[in-house]
């Protein structure tokens, strides 16, 4: 088994596939997840997925899953390009300051 296997099964056996949104549901079973992180207290409210997911065409997509119990939510997470590592670390301080709550 690849990892992209791995990825996908310990996804499947972590989350209820029933009720994760359809439109990330599709998007993660057409193409291969390429990193998987899980926490079982995302600030203390829900578990949550950081996925990362190689597209067909290379391109790379970030999604956050957001399991409340009685709902599922996620987000895609845009990354801008840099190619200094002054713009590397801007972005890494826009990324935190955007999505750490």
């Amino acid at each position: 088994m690849d990892k992209y296997n791995s990825y996908m099964e310990d996804f499947i056996n972590t989350f209820d596939v029933a009720i994760i949104p359809e439109e990330l549901y599709k998007i993660i079973s057409e193409n291969k997840i390429e990193f998987y992180n899980r926490t079982y207290k995302c600030n203390n409210v829900c578990k949550a997925a950081e996925i990362s997911i190689i597209t067909n065409d290379m391109r790379r997509r970030i999604f956050i899953l957001y399991d409340y119990g009685f709902c599922m939510k996620f987000e895609e997470i845009s990354i801008h390009e840099f190619s200094t590592r002054q713009g590397r670390d801007a972005e890494i301080i826009r990324l935190y300051n955007a999505h750490v709550r």
